[in-house]
């Protein structure tokens, strides 16, 4: 079976030929090289299996929101800026947006919205 698109770009190839017998051998020759490269195909499946979607959606999602709430306490208890430190909030906020976002990856992955 050939898809559209490559049957296209062969005989596009072969219109740009100019001598009629190197044309005609070199359209045979590119229809054997397609069709081996398809027999020699086979269907792609990603790194992470569809079964563990729900598990790491699930997963990330609580990870991501336990430093969210840690990010929001450690917000509201410090009472002035002197006691607030850069580098910790930076931290929970990368770890908090890094799990949230895995977890929101996941749920599309799971939901069938291939992104």
């Amino acid at each position: 079976v050939y898809f559209p698109h490559i049957i296209f770009e062969i005989v596009h190839r072969h219109q740009l030929q100019s001598d009629p017998i190197i044309s005609h051998f070199s359209l045979i020759e590119s229809f054997y090289i397609y069709d081996t490269m398809a027999s020699e195909l086979y269907p792609y499946s990603g790194p992470v299996s569809f079964a563990l979607f729900p598990t790491l959606t699930f997963l990330f999602t609580l990870v991501g929101a336990f430093f969210f709430s840690v990010f929001i306490i450690y917000e509201v208890t410090t009472e002035n800026n002197k006691q607030k430190n850069l580098v910790r909030e930076l931290t929970l906020a990368f770890a908090s947006a890094l799990f949230l976002g895995l977890g929101t990856l996941f749920l599309l992955l799971w939901t069938g919205v291939y992104v």
